[in-house]
């Protein structure tokens, strides 16, 4: 992650846009790359707290606020 270095925790908010893009195409072969960001708040549930979604009909959007340390230099690239 480029930017998690300066994450400040408590502090920091983060709006994903693309974050339920793979539930409106769960067919895709590119299923598992449009997951990434689930997977990574999910592999990291104490460093982000889910703030909540707009209207997911309407848009991919989910909000969640850095919460605690994560140390980025462990995490892979995807």
């Amino acid at each position: 992650m480029t930017f998690g270095p300066s994450f400040v925790a408590g502090e920091t908010i983060l709006v994903l846009m693309d974050f339920h893009y793979w539930k409106k195409h769960p067919t895709s072969p590119k299923v598992d790359d449009y997951r990434a960001q689930a997977d990574f708040m999910a592999a990291h549930p104490k460093s982000f707290e889910h703030l909540g979604d707009p209207d997911v009909r309407k848009t991919s959007t989910a909000v969640f606020r850095y919460t605690a340390a994560l140390d980025f230099s462990t995490v892979v690239p995807a």
